[in-house]
């Protein structure tokens, strides 16, 4: 009877051994949500501006001109292709959506310890420029915020240029390159 009692009491401490073992202290680290591809899909206005002497309204679809800026600043043959890149490292790239392009780097992120708040840390015409992005929401499907210091940039024939920040509402969708 001894011997039963000392194999069960041996067998119950093992198992203590194997489950204790097996907690999370094993598995992988999280990846933080944010890590992934995305692209453009809209940016909404949030208040009246001139821009190269169109009156723009708040409320206003500016997706399109915000587009055409990105495209100008990325390293793609063509422009559509452009996405954009949050890496572990928090590092930002512009990739390439099917094309050989490489990537290029143009800056790197942080979020806030409430996840509230996003900043891309960018890299513009040599000069680092944080876009900050608040109210900030992270689904499986995108990410989206609001920008209160979007820069809108004019630039003129004689090199000379204007950058007016704005306030927009901005919407990234994940996507695959």
């Amino acid at each position: 009877m001894k011997t039963i009692f000392r194999l069960l009491s041996m067998m119950a401490v093992v198992s203590l051994f194997l489950v204790s073992a097996c907690g999370d202290d094993d598995s992988e680290p999280e990846v933080d949500p944010l890590i992934g591809i995305y692209s453009l899909n809209s940016v909404i206005l949030n208040e009246d501006v001139t821009y190269y002497d169109m009156e723009l309204m708040a409320d206003e679809n500016i997706t399109t001109l915000v587009a055409e800026q990105l495209y100008v600043a990325s390293p793609c043959d063509n422009g559509p292709n452009t996405v954009i890149d949050l890496r572990e490292n928090f590092e930002i790239f512009y990739a390439c959506k099917n094309e050989s392009t490489p990537s290029e780097r143009f800056g790197t992120w942080s979020i806030t310890e409430n996840r509230n708040r996003l900043t891309l840390n960018l890299i513009i015409q040599d000069q680092a420029f944080p876009l900050i992005l608040d109210q900030l929401v992270v689904s499986e499907t995108g990410v989206s915020g609001v920008v209160t210091n979007y820069p809108l940039v004019e630039i003129y024939p004689d090199n000379s240029f204007v950058i007016k920040t704005v306030s927009i509402d901005i919407v990234f969708n994940r996507t695959t390159l």
